[in-house]
């Protein structure tokens, strides 16, 4: 019970809910906790990346076979098209360069 209540109250606060530093925004971890994290998610998916390439292939054809947009999930409502609008907006919106 302390730990959930030391966590709600650093998430309050707008501090890490490991080491009480600042949380960068959005999140309920410091910069720190935030790398760390990412680094061993990066980790975890480079040990298993066939297991994960076979359940991405899955569930996008599970997305498929059930009408979904393969790329989001989201229901197809439009027919003739794979992906959904929004997939499809962003697909086609030029990434932009920084000059600095």
């Amino acid at each position: 019970m302390g730990d959930n209540a030391y966590k709600k109250r650093h998430k309050e606060l707008g501090l890490c809910t490991f080491c009480s530093k600042p949380s960068i925004p959005f999140s309920t971890l410091c910069l720190t906790h935030t790398l760390s994290q990412k680094n061993s998610v990066d980790s975890w998916r480079a040990r298993n990346k066939e297991s994960v390439r076979r359940k991405d292939r899955e569930s996008k054809q599970h997305y498929r076979d059930t009408n979904r947009c393969p790329s989001c999930g989201a229901p197809l409502v439009e027919t003739g098209f794979i992906t959904c609008m929004n997939c499809r907006q962003i697909k086609t919106i030029p990434k932009t360069t920084n000059k600095y």
